[in-house]
């Protein structure tokens, strides 16, 4: 699916906000970073692959998709 289609800037950083992701969102546009760590972490959010951590409620990314 594609997310940018699908949702809003504001849906998506909601949605963010909610697991504690930090975006950025500059003129109504989501802000890709400048470094290969934060690109990464913000496309892997954009691919359902960042998730809060069940007992210690920190933000991982995870490499794979499959439904449990």
């Amino acid at each position: 699916a594609n997310v940018l289609d699908t949702y809003s800037v504001t849906q998506i950083r909601a949605k963010a906000r909610a697991i504690g992701f930090v975006t950025s969102i500059k003129q109504g546009r989501l802000v890709v970073p400048d470094d290969r760590k934060g690109r990464k972490a913000l496309l892997s959010f954009l691919l359902n692959k960042v998730y809060k951590g069940p007992i210690d409620q920190r933000l991982q990314i995870t490499n794979s998709n499959r439904l449990l």
